[in-house]
């Protein structure tokens, strides 16, 4: 899905569908795109999310921020399959890299 042309700000979604029960029920939303300008300055911030599927039908999220393409930080979040709710729940988002920030 898309979102906001013409706003300054752009929003897609990825959705995930599995067929419960003989029907096709939505078992999984979230943001995979942010694009925000922010009003009266040209900077762009940008949340891009690439997803990997794991045999055990986990997913992987990996989300990377960018400010005027420069990249800002790098997060990554796992979703994983709940029989109790028929979806997939998601977990915190863990930072991976942040080349402005040194580690302690």
């Amino acid at each position: 899905m898309n979102y906001n042309h013409g706003s300054g700000v752009e929003e897609d979604q990825t959705q995930v569908f599995s067929i419960l029960n003989g029907k096709l029920v939505q078992t999984m939303v979230t943001q995979d795109f942010l694009s925000e300008v922010t009003l009266g300055t040209e900077i762009t911030t940008e949340h891009r999310s690439t997803f990997l599927r794991f045999p055990d039908l986990s997913l992987e999220e990996t989300r990377t921020i960018t400010v005027n393409d420069k990249l800002e930080k790098v997060e990554r979040r796992y979703w994983r399959w709940s029989e109790q709710k028929n979806r997939f729940l998601s977990g915190r988002f863990v930072l991976i890299v942040a080349p402005g920030i040194s580690k302690r």
